[in-house]
Order: C-alpha cells, then sequence, then structure tokens
C-alpha cells in the first residue's frame, strides 16, 4: 500500500508531530525527507 500526504512528507504547512511516541516518529520523519530528497536528486 502506497501512503502519500502532507505528513508524511513533512510539509511545513501542514505537519503535526504525535505526542506521543515523538522520537520515533521524528526519526522517521526524518529518514523519509532524506530518502525523498535522495530520489530528487
Amino acid at each position: 500500500m502506497y501512503i502519500d500526504g502532507c505528513f508524511w512528507h513533512a510539509c511545513p504547512d501542514h505537519l503535526h508531530m504525535p505526542k506521543a511516541n515523538a522520537a520515533w516518529w521524528v526519526a522517521k520523519i526524518d529518514m523519509i525527507k532524506a530518502r525523498d530528497a535522495s530520489i530528487n536528486a
């Protein structure tokens, strides 16, 4: 399944990080942002 949207790609206008398990979510979103940058390069 492919999920796309503001949350997963850290849209600065719409991203609201979850408070529960925050460190895990920050790492996950950072990984996705790095992957996006690599794909777009």
